[in-house]
């Protein structure tokens, strides 16, 4: 079975250090990312797009995962808007 892990903010602080160790692991890796055609190409790295504020981003990037890194904004004023639907989309497709 081949794992992947989708990791949620890959172009941020945190998330693009994350992209860069796992995929040095040869661990396969989907980067979510509001501009994935801009995304730099490196192996093992799938780049995909991704928007907390547009749910029909969700079912995308969830395909093919199997896990997901999520480091989420601790003030965002309405996760039940965009953190909350994201999770439970993702646990009933089985990530």
């Amino acid at each position: 079975m081949s794992h992947k892990i989708l990791v949620i903010g890959a172009t941020g602080n945190v998330g693009s250090h994350l992209v860069k160790l796992l995929a040095e692991k040869d661990k396969q890796v989907k980067a979510a990312t509001r501009k994935p055609e801009a995304y730099a190409i490196r192996p093992n790295v799938e780049a995909t797009a991704f928007e907390f504020d547009d749910p029909t981003t969700y079912a995308p990037a969830l395909e093919g995962a199997d896990r997901v890194f999520l480091l989420a904004k601790g003030a965002d004023p309405e996760p039940q808007k965009t953190l909350i639907p994201f999770i439970d989309q993702a646990k009933a497709s089985g990530v």
